[in-house]
């Protein structure tokens, strides 16, 4: 929104905190980067896809689904698991 084109893409997800972080409690898989702190979820989320404007103002078709959802968790300094990182 701060520049001067319009973003391809944009995605949205329609979670709570606690649910987000709950996923870091699911069985540790591998990154992108190959490290193993990454946990996969399924998510609620609307992507807006640009419909063929350069500039703005720009336009989106907005489209709602569920997708499944890698982020990478790290420890807090309270030692939980909290998620860091949007993998995938």
């Amino acid at each position: 929104m701060t520049q001067p084109w319009c973003k391809e893409l944009n995605t949205f997800i329609h979670e709570n905190n606690s649910t987000i972080n709950s996923i870091c409690s699911n069985r540790s898989i591998p990154c992108k980067d190959g490290r193993m702190n990454c946990h996969e979820g399924e998510v609620r989320i609307t992507e807006c896809r640009n419909i063929g404007k350069t500039m703005p103002p720009c336009s989106y078709k907005a489209t709602a689904s569920t997708r499944n959802v890698t982020i990478a968790c790290d420890e807090n300094h309270k030692g939980a698991l909290v998620p860091v990182h949007f993998d995938r």
